[in-house]
């Protein structure tokens, strides 16, 4: 009968470890998404879309203007101007990406981890590249510091890790005390 009253001790110990893993790790999932919405709705970080809401409202005036400026482009963008025949006219977008963009602009299709926008003007294409990620408000932290979405996944991992660590140790020490075997 010892062994039963050990046995059904030892079930309800590990069944309450279960419980406060999963308790902890989806208390872990809910803690990070209120965050990153905290981050978001004050400002420190700009949603994924961001950059296509933004690209969205000034595209009737980059369309319509006599002369584009980098003052019209969103935040979040990089951009390049071509002509009909596929000059560069100006813009801040990288040299890597200008064939892209023109490929964009002429056939309408990219791949990677850029998206592209196609504004076509009277004799030129204007093409906006960005990013559907979270991006910080700081230009500094975009430039320095890594994304909020691997910042928020690092920190995920960790919080897991300490969550399956610490009650180990903690059930496990109760577990020994309780069902010691001599």
């Amino acid at each position: 009968m010892g062994r039963v009253k050990r046995s059904n001790a030892l079930s309800r110990i590990f069944m309450r470890y279960v419980l406060v893993m999963l308790g902890s790790l989806v208390g872990l999932v809910i803690v990070a998404w209120l965050l990153l919405c905290l981050l978001i709705s004050v400002g420190c970080i700009y949603p994924a879309n961001y950059a296509e809401q933004k690209i969205n409202e000034a595209y009737d005036t980059i369309l319509r203007a006599d002369k584009v400026t980098a003052e019209m482009i969103p935040a979040l963008c990089d951009y390049v101007i071509f002509s009909e025949n596929g000059e560069k006219i100006g813009g801040d977008l990288s040299e890597q990406y200008e064939q892209i963009a023109w490929n964009v602009a002429k056939y309408g299709n990219a791949s990677g981890k850029y998206f592209y926008k196609v504004i076509v003007r009277e004799n030129e294409y204007v093409v906006l590249q960005y990013r559907l990620t979270p991006q910080y408000h700081s230009a500094f932290l975009r430039e320095h510091f890594i994304g909020p979405q691997n910042v928020m996944s690092i920190m995920s991992v960790i919080g897991a890790v300490a969550i399956i660590i610490i009650p180990s140790i903690r059930f496990g020490k109760e577990s020994k005390s309780r069902c010691s075997l001599y």
